[in-house]
């Protein structure tokens, strides 16, 4: 059906933002299309004057309905009112000499000679011939492209390479400021190199499985101010939605640098680059425009409907500038500060550079949905990422000491799964986790060994190729008296995986295995998505000998050092000094001026603070609720049997168990004046970034 055929390919090409919306033989007018899927209303692409025919065949009926969600990305990551509030001061960083600009992607595929299964490959895998240099972004070819039948090749890959431009809409209507979606995307294919734009110091390297997935922050210092000619300022760039990093926080980059390779993490069912550029005053970086509560406030039921009706534009344009704009008002290297202007219509050449490493990335499959006979519209929603959170945190060194939890984690313990197949028993013997980048052995046991295939038991794993397995066949004489064998396995994942047998009694595969995070927090472990949440984002680094310590407790200062970074809220020193007992030169000072600053903290009468006093359950739930400033509940009764409702602590214990925030102890007591352990606190962090996405 060569009609199907190119109807696919035009889906899986447009399918470069988090949008939903569906391709007909129904065509309306540009300012009538929108996007569909979650929270969207659905209608046609377009146009009175297109003649479909001339693209898809005489088959006009397939219709095809693809939903996807990237673009509500950045919205999980950075919502100051529930917990995501990103750096903002960006005070002694290094200078690195301003040399002018380049652009993020030098080339992208000619997105019109794609065939169907090219679509899907990874930029390394394309043919030289159909990699093309990154069109230009003008806004005026963008839209000739958007009517398929008139435009040239260029305007029709301009137009899907830039599916929402700067403070635009979800509407592929190719209209700047007609949204207050920050920055660009870019539609790219896995493993497209990324280029930092400029000379610069990374500021942040984010790893997470919601929001802005995998992306890189660099701070440009003392470069141009483009609003004020002669003048210098800090400038931030992000690349989000990354599938690889290359770089490191505090590391140098000079301009062109490959900082990492496009992707899909995050909120992303598409691979596609969100580049912005904020301004250093922002409140917190990469900048978004409105936290949840304010959407909320202004009767807005999804960020979708946000950014579609232009809520916090304003804001966007004081706090970002435009992407495009900068890097062609500094893109030759003899710069006059002096003598500038503004840019109105944005052209950017392409700029010819080596392109080479991309990365594959596993990307959700797309459903078409042929309806020859009528015109019947049917939902597909895709699926994305995998099927448990990653994410990350960092706290001090310190010799906290050691408390019971109020609820015990239980000590991980080799477990042992027996499976019988006629006369053989199979049994597979593992502590359940393993060290990524380290052998992991299982031991196998059969009951009898002459039971063995000739042929030999065939061993994999369901990483597939992502794993080595030794020995790959195990023969009946590898099995010892006892009828055991051992099989190694080594793999740098970090996903759960079975251990896969088969031979003529079927396939039989292992317990789960799952990464171990610290070597006291297998993957087993109660806390071990939360501990893993915070070590992947920097939060937590563990102890020298390679432990987390989940039961022991913090103090004060750490838990406010936790607190913020989580947040990703950058700590200040300053001079001042509130409190008697916090010395200048303390390493805590910063950690606990910034909270008092932010009214996260008061301190005690007597002028002290008292940093190295144990944080109880409540102090420490009192401390995260505020920083993220979330919204408390309403309630009349006793949240906990042991928690009052005239108690100070009892909105936050309500917030708690209304969001299941915190494991409780025997009668389903909360223990509020318990001292707080790392692992319940690193519990409650991860809990509340889960709010977020939900």
């Amino acid at each position: 059906m060569p009609g199907m055929r190119k109807l696919i390919d035009l889906i899986i090409f447009l399918a470069g933002i988090g949008a939903g919306y569906e391709i007909s033989q129904h065509r309306k007018p540009a300012s009538e299309r929108d996007i569909s899927e979650l929270g969207f209303t659905r209608k046609a692409l377009r146009s009175a004057q297109f003649s479909w025919s001339r693209f898809f065949g005489e088959n006009q009926n397939a219709i095809a309905i693809i939903t996807l969600t990237s673009c509500a990305l950045v919205f999980g990551s950075v919502l100051q009112n529930y917990g995501y509030i990103f750096k903002a001061s960006l005070l002694d960083l290094p200078q690195t000499e301003f040399t002018g600009t380049t652009i993020p992607i030098t080339h992208v595929p000619n997105w019109t000679e794609l065939s169907e299964a090219e679509r899907t490959m990874r930029f390394d895998q394309i043919p030289k011939s159909k990699i093309i240099p990154i069109p230009d972004y003008n806004l005026r070819n963008m839209k000739k492209g958007e009517v398929w039948e008139d435009a040239t090749d260029a305007q029709r890959n301009a137009y899907i390479t830039y599916p929402v431009p700067n403070l635009g809409n979800y509407k592929l209507d190719a209209t700047e400021n007609s949204g207050s979606h920050p920055g660009i995307d870019i539609k790219t294919l896995i493993g497209t190199p990324v280029h930092s734009i400029a000379n610069g110091i990374v500021y942040k390297v984010g790893n997470q499985s919601t929001g802005f997935g995998k992306s890189v922050s660099v701070a440009h210092v003392n470069i141009p101010d483009p609003r004020n000619p002669g003048q210098t300022t800090t400038l931030v760039s992000t690349y989000a939605h990354m599938s690889k990093t290359n770089v490191r926080e505090g590391e140098k980059v000079s301009k062109g640098q490959i900082i990492g390779e496009s992707g899909d993490t995050g909120f992303a069912t598409a691979p596609h680059l969100h580049f912005q550029i904020d301004r250093s005053d922002a409140d917190f970086i990469p900048y978004w425009p409105f936290t949840y509560a304010e959407l909320q406030a202004a009767g807005y039921n999804s960020n979708f409907d946000a950014v579609k009706g232009g809520f916090g534009r304003q804001k966007a344009k004081q706090y970002t500038e435009h992407p495009f704009n900068f890097i062609a008002r500094f893109s030759n290297n003899d710069i006059d500060l002096n003598n500038l202007v503004a840019l109105d219509d944005t052209i950017i050449p392409g700029v010819i550079e080596n392109v080479d490493t991309p990365l594959g990335i596993e990307t959700p499959d797309v459903e078409i949905i042929d309806t020859p006979e009528n015109n019947k519209i049917e939902k597909w929603e895709s699926t994305e990422g995998p099927s448990e959170e990653e994410m990350q945190a960092s706290a001090p060194n310190s010799d906290p000491t050691q408390v019971e939890l109020a609820e015990k984690p239980p000590v991980n313990q080799p477990m042992t799964q027996t499976i019988r197949k006629g006369k053989l028993e199979i049994s597979f013997e593992t502590d359940q986790s393993y060290t990524p980048g380290q052998n992991e052995t299982i031991t196998i046991r059969i009951n009898e060994a002459n039971l063995v295939a000739t042929a030999g038991i065939e061993m994999s794993s369901t990483l597939r190729d992502r794993a080595k397995v030794t020995p790959a066949v195990l023969k009946a004489s590898d099995f010892d008296a006892n009828g055991e064998a051992e099989v190694i396995i080594k793999t740098s994942s970090e996903y759960p995986f079975r251990l896969v047998a088969v031979s003529d009694f079927g396939e039989i595969k292992s317990p789960s295995l799952k990464p171990e995070i610290f070597k006291d927090i297998p993957g087993s472990h109660p806390y071990s998505s939360a501990v893993k949440y915070l070590k992947d984002n920097n939060i937590v680094k563990g102890y020298e000998d390679g432990t987390f310590r989940p039961d022991a407790t913090l103090n004060r200062a750490e838990a406010l050092k936790l607190i913020l970074e989580a947040n990703s809220i950058y700590a200040e020193s300053t001079d001042q000094n509130n409190f008697n007992d916090v010395g200048n030169t303390a390493w805590f000072k910063p950690y606990i001026e910034t909270a008092f600053k932010r009214e996260i903290v008061k301190g005690y009468p007597d002028g002290s603070f008292k940093p190295g006093n144990t944080v109880s359950r409540a102090e420490f739930l009192k401390m995260a609720l505020a920083t993220g400033n979330f919204p408390l509940p309403e309630f009349g009764s006793d949240p906990f049997p042991d928690v009052k409702a005239d108690a100070w602590y009892a909105p936050f214990f309500a917030f708690a168990r209304d969001q299941k925030l915190i494991r409780t102890s025997t009668g389903n007591t909360a223990v509020p004046n318990n001292p707080i352990t790392r692992g319940e606190a690193a519990d409650i962090i991860y809990k509340l970034s889960q709010i977020v996405t939900r």
